[in-house]
């Protein structure tokens, strides 16, 4: 494994995490590594740490502030699906803070995240306007990504 490769540190901290054949689980050294990465700047890393301190899972405490901590720089990185964790781990103390994040998420195209932006409608934390807005975002983020050949490929994956 070559020094400072933030995405092999991960590979290999996440199997030993699994106990993937032939590594033995080992939980400290896999949790170790995915640390190594994280700090080497793998957002991957990151969003698997935030998650895992944000469910209290992977034999770590729940702990909302590292959850926070690895989710923002995961966010940062361009996971989309951190942005709508930090959502989730902000709504129950700050609901503003967590629709922000929602609001972000929906309108880069997350399924998930713009079902929580219609329940804040519903309950009146998202303004008419503003929902209108992300609604439209959603869409145009979903149709930038449509092609034919991806419309085909999903056709053939499904049918299997």
């Amino acid at each position: 494994m070559k020094y400072g490769d933030c995405e092999a540190y991960y590979t290999l901290g996440a199997r030993y995490l699994e106990g993937t054949p032939p590594l033995k689980q080992d939980t400290k050294k896999g949790l170790e590594l995915m640390n190594q990465a994280a700090e080497l700047g793998s957002e991957v890393a990151h969003h698997s740490l935030g998650a895992a301190y944000a469910y209290g899972t992977m034999y770590l405490k729940k702990d909302n502030q590292k959850a926070l901590y690895h989710l923002r720089l995961a966010a940062i990185g361009g996971m989309l699906e951190s942005r709508y964790m930090l959502g989730k781990v902000y709504r129950p103390q700050n609901p503003m803070l967590g629709y922000k994040h929602f609001i972000i998420a929906a309108e880069a195209g997350h399924d998930e995240a713009l079902k929580e932006i219609k329940t804040g409608y519903a309950d009146g934390y998202v303004e008419k306007d503003m929902f209108a807005k992300v609604m439209r975002a959603h869409q145009a983020a979903k149709d930038s990504v449509k092609s034919e050949a991806r419309d085909k490929a999903a056709k053939g994956y499904y049918r299997a």
